[in-house]
C-alpha cells in the first residue's frame, strides 16, 4: 500500500487533506493494484488525531466510500 497526501491547515488543530492511495489487500500476490483518490478533514488533539475522509476509485467502477479513523500518537 502506498499513499500520497497533502495537508493544509485551515484552523488551529484542523487540516484539510487531498490524497491518492494505491494498493491491494489479499491473501495472495496480484499485480492488479487498486487506486483511489479523495478529500478529508483531520482534527489533531494532544494524544492523536481523528480523520474523516471520502474517496472514490480512480479506474474501477465503484461508489464513494466514507472512512473515519482515529490515530494515537
Amino acid at each position: 500500500l502506498s499513499s500520497l497526501s497533502i495537508l493544509r491547515a485551515i484552523k488551529p488543530h484542523w487540516y484539510a487533506s487531498a490524497f491518492v492511495d494505491v494498493g491491494n489487500v489479499s491473501s495472495h500476490f496480484t499485480r492488479h493494484l487498486k487506486k483511489s483518490a479523495g478529500l478529508g478533514l483531520v482534527w489533531q488533539f494532544p494524544v492523536g488525531s481523528a480523520r474523516l475522509s471520502i474517496a472514490h476509485p480512480i479506474h474501477d467502477q465503484g461508489s464513494w466510500r466514507l472512512h473515519l479513523s482515529f490515530i494515537q500518537t
